[in-house]
């Protein structure tokens, strides 16, 4: 792992300690790098190890390629998730959360709208964890942002 060596366990402990009593805003990305790492997260989602909240725009952003693809069975397993995991919970973009998201983006000029709007809403709900592929979120100082290289197993 890299810059929170401090926050998270080892590999061998990570599911069993640091998921059972940390709620972490989870961005679904879906990588071959990072397959074995996203089947674990979503594990314990499934397993009531742990509990990820995200935003409604997540759903916009996973949704983005099926379509393009026009794969109906991948866009029916999306909603579904999103839908049915009791672990999982949406929140919408409400006005509070776009105010603060253009206080990230103040703070933070080089972090994209879209981004600001899911920290906000991570910050809104109280996250201290946020999970993520965007190396360039790093800066946000707000909260902890963890990448999937830093649980590489």
């Amino acid at each position: 792992m890299t810059d929170n060596a401090d926050t998270f366990p080892s590999s061998k402990e990570r599911t069993n300690d640091i998921y059972r009593y940390c709620t972490f805003y989870l961005l679904l990305r879906q990588s071959e790098k990072f397959s074995q790492i996203t089947t674990e997260l979503f594990s314990a989602l499934d397993d009531n190890s742990i509990n990820a909240v995200t935003s409604a725009i997540t759903l916009t952003e996973i949704l983005i390629k099926p379509y393009q693809k026009n794969d109906g069975d991948l866009i029916e397993k999306y909603l579904l998730h999103f839908r049915s995991g009791s672990n999982l919970k949406v929140h919408p973009i409400t006005e509070s959360i776009a105010i603060r998201a253009a206080q990230l983006r103040a703070s933070y000029p080089s972090i994209k709208t879209i981004d600001s709007l899911q920290v906000a809403t991570a910050l809104s709900a109280g996250i201290k964890i946020f999970l993520t592929n965007d190396f360039q979120l790093k800066q946000i100082k707000e909260l902890t942002v963890v990448t999937l290289s830093d649980l590489e197993i």
